[in-house]
């Protein structure tokens, strides 16, 4: 067998596996090979990993697809997480009653080998960008920089796009000889399944997404900011306190008066406000903003992932597979009304340095489908808010929409959310009706 790298020329015929159990739960951690490029019939092949959860009454029924978001967060995390017995969302347990699920790792993601992380930290440590222009050289010097000391990143960015991944999730379900699948995407995972609809929405069952993204619409309507931090300042338990919303508002005007360089942490900051809510987490966080919002800004700012590292993968994904160029010139118009700027797309400024191209046109266009879908939306949610999945469920013939009025960029564990879900999964596909419900 020969190697370059992760890569074999021959196929994969004994994979590694490992079974264990923890609880209810049994455990098969393996790896299979796909084709490294899906266009060629002797290419080599990449070994990716998963993870199969299952219990005594769900072995041998329809298995979930899980497709986590990022892009490059690992799937296979959430299973070692449950094995570990750490705390995850219970949405993967109330599915894991009914199905079986597929953890898995997209290339370019979680233990897959080689890491698209690059480690910057030390070469960068004395940049401090204090402009957008300033930002986003950092970051093609960082792309360059990694490109240049690890060769591999030049060799599978132009291969870590949705189109290349979800031939690995067509190879996955051919190798396990499942008829049909359920998808199950979260964040940039429902923008992944949609493309896999596209292509294969034949084998799929149902479809479940949380945070739903349109193909061509990853750069959102920057004026979410300011819709969101007003409904955030409505839940506020304590209404003797200075309104949350001008004292964000004040606060971000006042830096980026002195200087810009809050412009690069300001998107990050928010969405984490957001993002974490119904958090513990992120109660305390709306505490410390309340009492003393400089410092909680401050405090953010000073750790920035620009100064940790780089993520290629998120930067390949971005650069071939999201927004068109009529897309980004719209938002870059829109940003110029909004609190934020042009914050949600400084990152698009540095593709040119992947040297990545983009997806043909085709990629983005709207999906057609007959595939019954359930979507959860957060009307917090500034990065996929509702309206993202009422323009995706065009294409749907069947598609449930629940919005959690109080929810962000996240599953909703309300009772109503969760009976909505169970009765989705539980009706024959016929039988699914479309409909929006609002859960306050």
């Amino acid at each position: 067998m020969l190697w370059l790298g992760f890569i074999t020329f021959a196929n994969a015929k004994d994979p590694f596996v490992t079974y264990s159990t923890k609880g209810e739960y049994f455990f098969k951690e393996a790896i299979y090979d796909s084709k490294f490029d899906h266009s060629k019939k002797n290419s080599p092949y990449l070994l990716l990993p998963y993870t199969l959860v299952s219990t005594a009454e769900t072995k041998g029924k329809m298995p979930i697809f899980y497709l986590r978001g990022g892009p490059g967060i690992s799937g296979t995390e959430v299973a070692r997480d449950l094995k570990e017995g750490k705390n995850v969302p219970d949405i993967y347990k109330q599915l894991l009653r009914k199905h079986p699920i597929y953890f898995i790792d997209q290339r370019g993601t979680g233990i897959f080998k080689p890491s698209m992380w690059c480690d910057t930290s030390k070469v960068f440590k004395d940049e401090k960008p204090s402009s957008k222009a300033e930002y986003v050289e950092l970051l093609r010097k960082q792309i360059k920089y990694c490109k240049k000391t690890h060769k591999r990143f030049s060799i599978h960015g132009k291969f870590l796009n949705n189109e290349s991944v979800a031939q690995d999730i067509e190879t996955l379900r051919k190798r396990i000889k499942a008829k049909k699948i359920i998808l199950f995407g979260e964040s940039y995972g429902t923008h992944l399944a949609q493309t896999y609809l596209r292509d294969y929405d034949k084998h799929v069952h149902k479809a479940i997404m949380v945070g739903v993204a349109g193909l061509d619409d990853l750069v959102f309507l920057p004026k979410r900011f300011e819709h969101s931090i007003a409904k955030l300042d409505s839940f506020r338990k304590d209404q003797q306190t200075t309104p949350l919303l001008p004292k964000i508002k004040n606060t971000l005007h006042a830096y980026s008066e002195g200087t810009q360089s809050l412009e690069i942490a300001r998107h990050e900051f928010l969405w984490y406000v957001m993002d974490h809510y119904n958090n513990n987490s992120g109660k305390d966080l709306l505490n410390v903003l309340i009492n003393d919002v400089n410092d909680a800004v401050d405090k953010y700012h000073n750790d920035l992932s620009y100064k940790k590292g780089l993520n290629y993968k998120y930067f390949a994904v971005i650069c071939s597979s999201y927004s068109s160029r009529e897309r980004l010139e719209l938002a870059r118009k829109q940003a110029e009304t909004s609190l934020v700027g042009e914050a949600l797309i400084m990152h698009y400024e540095a593709c040119d340095a992947t040297g990545i191209k983009p997806l043909p046109d085709k990629h983005r266009e709207p999906v057609k489908t007959n595939v019954p879908t359930i979507a959860f939306s957060g009307r917090l949610d500034f990065k996929t808010p509702p309206e993202q999945a009422e323009e995706v469920s065009k294409g749907f013939s069947q598609f449930i929409h629940v919005i959690n009025e109080s929810g962000a960029h996240n599953y909703c564990n309300k009772v109503e959310c969760t009976l909505e879900l169970d009765e989705f999964l539980d009706a024959a596909p016929q039988d699914i009706k479309s409909k929006t419900v609002i859960v306050e």
